[in-house]
């Protein structure tokens, strides 16, 4: 219980070092991660996590228990990939399971043991997005499998594959533009809102199609900008985000911030709180950045 104790001590130490390390970014997010916690058995990991999910359901005090998940950040990447694999197969058998139950009390002769996406190869994109908005979530929670239209062939995880990797290609491709480079020299893509392409509800439902791929432990070749991970995190965004994004841009901004005396940054700048976004080709559209923003300087 003592030995316990002092690892529970231990790690808030470590939690209120890393809090600070997040503000000044000080050593590498590496550095926190522990190589005996992140090699326990994905079974351990999965009773963790449970535990951890339990407490937070029931609104108990989760600190008060000694639980890895309090500190995800003694977990490498790679203890996480187990630990979500290991969680999406649990997820996925108990959806088969509810589907056979279900079957037997509607009398039904057989049930559809696999979430099957059918979908033609020159439409792949707007094939799977209408059958995503379509699914049920008890059908998005059993295995994948893919069928490409007109095609024989059984998916034993190839077929798959290489659908996800033809959707990749396409939501960053000239077709649809989905996601587009970002302004960091193309290292990284971001959401292209200007595309006319998708509808407001698409997005949520590309989402789905990703997180349908995490799900079946497929590896997607998508380097998403890490301001969109915060994002989805609820984090609030700032001029250092944006640095990641467009260092121009954030540099500009910081120069409007710094200039002084700041009572002439209308007059020397011309600037109101606008933005220019493309919306088709080489045409400009204005967006005001608060309400009224043409006539704030």
């Amino acid at each position: 219980l003592e030995r316990v104790q002092g690892l529970h001590r231990l790690c808030e130490v470590l939690a209120w070092l890393f809090a600070l390390n997040q503000t000044k970014e000080l050593v590498p997010l590496s550095a926190f991660c522990n190589e005996a916690v992140s090699g326990l058995s994905s079974g351990e990991l999965v009773h963790d996590f449970l535990s951890w999910t339990h407490s937070r359901a029931t609104a108990t005090d989760n600190k008060a228990r000694f639980l890895l998940c309090n500190y995800p950040f003694l977990l490498s990447p790679q203890a996480k990939r187990r630990l979500l694999a290991a969680l999406a197969q649990a997820e996925q058998e108990g959806a088969q399971q509810a589907a056979a139950h279900l079957a037997l009390r509607q009398r039904q002769e057989g049930f559809m043991p696999f979430f099957l996406l059918t979908v033609r190869r020159q439409h792949l994109l707007q094939d799977a997005l209408q059958q995503l908005s379509l699914a049920d979530p008890l059908q998005l929670k059993k295995p994948l499998k893919v069928v490409f239209e007109g095609e024989p062939g059984v998916d034993e995880g190839g077929v798959r594959k290489e659908f996800f990797q033809l959707v990749t290609a396409q939501l960053a491709g000239p077709q649809f533009a989905l996601l587009v480079p970002a302004n960091d020299g193309g290292r990284t893509l971001w959401l292209n809102a200007a595309n006319t392409w998708s509808e407001p509800g698409d997005w949520g439902l590309v989402g789905e199609l990703l997180g349908l791929a995490v799900y079946n432990g497929v590896l997607l070749d998508l380097h998403l900008s890490p301001v969109l991970y915060r994002k989805l995190l609820g984090r609030e965004l700032g001029l250092k985000d944006l640095q990641l994004l467009d260092p121009s841009l954030a540099a500009g901004l910081q120069q409007l911030l710094s200039y002084e005396p700041c009572e002439e940054v209308e007059e020397v700048f011309c600037r109101t709180f606008t933005a220019h976004r493309p919306v088709l080709g080489d045409e400009l559209a204005t967006v005001e950045l608060v309400p009224g923003g043409a006539d704030v300087p």
